[in-house]
């Protein structure tokens, strides 16, 4: 598709623009991973560094029999990690409101 055919006078197509949107999104939960995974130094498959040992040749990603990969590491991380995204600072953020919120509610019983 070129140039022309995705823009209109009034801006990009209603499609290209969510592409672009989830484009920026992913990035922005890609990074979010990175850092997380940095701060709390964790493994790239999002164990812990001190206590893990991985098995020589060792990919979560890769299928063991076929070799093929199932997922890239982001989709794996999401999907060890379901239905929380610890990584996500709003998630912390909500389960911290809700957990605060049912104390308040519990000690007004």
């Amino acid at each position: 598709m070129s140039i022309v055919g995705i823009l209109r006078p009034m801006g990009a197509d209603e499609p290209f623009r969510r592409m672009v949107q989830l484009s920026e999104t992913n990035r922005r939960e890609k990074m979010l991973i990175d850092n997380w995974i940095r701060d709390k130094e964790l493994t790239i498959y999002g164990d812990p560094i001190a206590t893990t040992v991985y098995p020589p040749n060792f990919d979560p990603t890769v299928h063991p029999k076929t070799g093929q990969v199932v997922c890239d590491r982001y989709n794996f991380l999401i999907k060890k990690f379901s239905p929380h995204r610890p990584w996500d600072d709003t998630t912390v953020i909500t389960a911290t409101q809700i957990a605060e919120s049912t104390r308040r509610d519990e000690s007004e019983v």
